[in-house]
Parts: C-alpha cells; structure tokens; sequence
C-alpha cells in the first residue's frame, strides 16, 4: 500500500495527517466520504478550498475520487489547521433535480441514458446493465441519485458510480477478489462477528399510492359476482366515491358509514376497497362490471411461507408507484430479498480491492457455516501512515434497508 493524495491535479499527499486520514464507502445512495487534516508550516502558501476536487490513488488504483465539500478552520498552536471532508462524485448527481418526468415501458438502460444524457454531465454509463423493462415510473423534483435508487429498488439492482465517474447499475453478481475461510488469512481472524437479525424483515409489502399526485380519472372492469357473494374488493382508493355501472345499467353508489344504505343500490368502502349490495337491497344479477371516477392505487402483497414462519412484518411504499404491474414488480422484488432473517456481520482485514455492492463468500467450519454469500454493505479505511492501513468491512445476506431511501416508511 503507498497512497497518493491529489488535489486539483496538484500532489498534497505530504500535508496529509495520516492518523486523521479516513475513506467510508457504502452501497447504493449512500455517499462515499473522505476525511483527513490537512499539516500546516508557517511558510506554507497552499490551503484546501471547497469546491476542489481530489483523488487518492493506492499505487495504481484510485480508491476515491471526488470534492472537498466542508473546511473546518482551527488553531493548533499558532498555526492554523485545516479539517477537510470530501463527498464522491454523487455530489454531482445531486446537484441537479428532475422535475416532472415520466417513463412507460421502458427498460432500466434507456432510462438511464436518458437520465444521463439531460442531467448530467462528465458522467458514462458504460456499466449500465439491466434490460427489464418498466410498466411506468414517475420522478418529480428529486435529485438523479434519488432516482438511480428508485430504479435500483424497483427491479433489486445496485448501483454506484465509480472514480472515473462512470455509472454502475448492476445485479447481486459481482463478486469480491476473495473469499472468506479459517485459515485463508484474508482477515484478522478474531475480528469477525455475525449477527442474525429480523429487524428489516418484510413479508406483508402495501403499495400505496400518494393521492396528493397520483390521482387519475378512469375505469377500471371487472365481472360482478351477483348473489350469494354480493361484494367486490379492488386496488384502488376512490375519491371521494366511484360511479359504478353492472350490465349495461347504472347504479347509485353511496359511501359506507356515512350513507344511509336504504337510498343507494350500493355501498362503497374506501378503507377495504370494497363494493357490496346492501343486506336485504336487490343484488343485480352476475355481469360485466366496471368503476369510474377519480382513484389511487392501493395494492397488498405477501409471502405467506414467510408470514407462517416470523408472523406479519408489514412494509408500506406509499408515494412512488402508481401503475398496478409496476406494483407486481415492486413488491416481488421486496418479497424475494426481505422475506427472510437477515444475517450480518463485520470483519477487518489488511487486504485491498473490496468494495460495497460485491458479493463475498463465507466459509467457517469452526463456526459451523456453510458457503455462504453475503453483500459487502460497507468498506471503511483508516490510516496510521500512508502504506500502513486497515479496512473495516460491513457485510448482510441481503442488501441492508437505510435510512435515506424509501424503504424507510414501514407501518
């Protein structure tokens, strides 16, 4: 290991106080960070502005690139010394809001490129690798990283953008230049702990669409039961109630537990979504059906193999979604990655090229685990000089919920 700091094309890795010297990389939106204090002599000219851009490279590989966003100014002594910290090249992708687009059957690439291509600029998106398609997605006045996130939840991609400021959109398949065993010596042994954990278990997901801007006017079919049923459930919200028409004929819908139902054919319950005849009114007969009016989508989902084994853990999205296909997509996704416990652990190695995002593999007969895969969530690097240095490593069997994407709002 032997680092070098530039900054603004400029070498300044002698100014670096080593002992202060810090790089936190984490998965997805999470912004990757550097800090360090800048030495200072009283004939120095050369001082750290925000604005500046910087890299460090190990030998021959940048292990981080991006701005100097905060300079906090202190006396050490009578010289002045400089705390400086430094945000990745998101920095840039937040600079920058999208305001009321929207995309309909199209693939994660295209959507991407266009993202990029009106934007941003200095960005590639060579590492952009997803052809699912998707029903419908809506971005409004939320910053490009934002809507890298969505996309990523949507579909259960990563993503992040690398030091050459490259784009990378990628599945759970990338995998780290090593493997974890008792006796491979790829970490300091005594450093690993594992935890299991159902904190963020989800296995009951409710998409639920924000009726301040997903409101639309339209009709929606379906086949009403007649009698002995005499109720229908749906997956919309009607605001405040929908017209409804059975056979060809129009029905008079009236609003349950507000509505006297001696006056109306039917009842409407926007709290289940659910049509019913009331008891001893005339049930019209089975027949094409449909809903008008002005609605929102309110969809629920879940995996019951994992609701009989942990018991309901609910999950609600409830703003970005809009399209009931798009809902499908969505919750599957959450389903196949959230349905289960979680395990996680960290461990410190003295060994490079780890990053977050990559897959790594467990093996520990001491501690009686299999192979097994966990995602790298995070990787922290501290110095002591600048080539002596030691990564702390976060790992998940899953991709772990954080507090800054949507996965947050949970009932």
């Amino acid at each position: 290991m032997d680092l070098t700091v530039t900054i603004e094309s400029n070498d300044r890795t002698s100014l670096i106080d080593w002992h202060s010297f810090r790089i936190d990389s984490m998965l997805g939106r999470q912004v990757n960070t550097c800090s360090f204090k800048v030495k200072t002599s009283p004939t120095q000219t050369w001082y750290p502005t925000v604005g500046d851009e910087i890299e460090v490279v190990d030998d021959t590989t940048t292990i981080f690139a991006g701005v100097i966003v905060q300079i906090e100014q202190s006396v050490d002594g009578l010289l002045v010394s400089y705390q400086v910290q430094c945000k990745d090249w998101i920095q840039y992708l937040d600079r920058v809001l999208v305001v009321n687009k929207e995309y309909t059957d199209e693939t994660v690439d295209d959507i991407i490129d266009d993202l990029n291509t009106n934007y941003l600029s200095g960005f590639t998106i060579t590492n952009v690798d997803c052809a699912t398609s998707i029903p419908y997605i809506y971005f409004d006045k939320i910053k490009v990283s934002q809507c890298l996130e969505q996309l990523a939840n949507q579909v259960g991609y990563n993503w992040y953008v690398d030091y050459d400021k490259d784009i990378h959109f990628y599945d759970d398949t990338e995998d780290a230049p090593f493997d974890l065993t008792d006796t491979n010596g790829n970490y300091i042994f005594n450093s690993l702990k594992l935890t299991d954990d159902i904190t963020q278990l989800r296995n009951k997901i409710y998409v639920i669409a924000d009726p301040a801007n997903k409101i639309t006017s339209g009709t929606v079919d379906f086949t009403w039961p007649g009698s002995p049923t005499r109720e229908y459930f749906f997956d919309y919200v009607f605001y405040p109630k929908p017209s409804c028409a059975i056979g060809g004929s129009g029905y008079t819908v009236g609003i349950d537990g507000v509505d006297d139902p001696a006056s109306w054919d039917l009842m409407w319950n926007n709290y289940t979504r659910r049509l019913f005849a009331p008891p001893a009114k005339y049930c019209p007969p089975s027949a094409a059906a449909n809903l008008s009016g002005d609605r929102t989508l309110y969809k629920e989902y879940e995996d019951s193999t994992s609701v009989a084994t942990y018991g309901e853990y609910m999950y609600a999205d409830d703003g970005e979604i809009s399209d009931l296909d798009e809902a499908q997509q969505y919750a599957e996704t959450m389903l196949t990655k959230y349905k289960d416990k979680q395990q996680r652990g960290t461990f410190r190695t003295y060994t490079s090229g780890l990053k977050p995002g990559q897959i790594i593999n467990l093996q520990s007969t001491i501690r009686g685990i299999s192979a097994t895969d966990f995602i790298i969530q995070g990787v922290s690097l501290t110095m002591r000089s600048s080539t002596d240095g030691e990564w702390n490593v976060e790992i998940a069997t899953w991709r772990t919920l954080n507090l800054i994407n949507i996965l947050e709002k949970s009932l």
